[in-house]
């Protein structure tokens, strides 16, 4: 329900992607999922996603055992992932 309300809703992000099958895929999309996406192999081993929008932040495991995500909806934590993610976003 995420993917398809969060585009609906016209917001964009950033995303920072497992150099996967998927991540690959979801590359491909970019302009259709509203999204400006990047490749790090930090990701690579474990399947997740990090997305950070206005004060929200979002996590997800594609497992495939048990596919997991996390929103968390606090600003202190947001600009922290914030400055976690530019980090990584400018190393990517």
């Amino acid at each position: 329900e995420y993917f398809p309300d969060r585009v609906k809703k016209g917001i964009k992000v950033k995303s920072l992607l497992p150099e996967s099958s998927f991540g690959k895929r979801d590359l491909s999309r970019k302009k259709e999922l509203l999204r400006e996406m990047k490749i790090n192999n930090i990701f690579q081993d474990f399947g997740i996603e990090l997305n950070i929008f206005n004060n929200d932040v979002m996590l997800v495991a594609f497992d495939e055992k048990k596919p997991t995500g996390i929103m968390i909806k606090n600003p202190i934590i947001a600009e922290a992932f914030r400055r976690i993610f530019t980090f990584l976003w400018e190393k990517s």
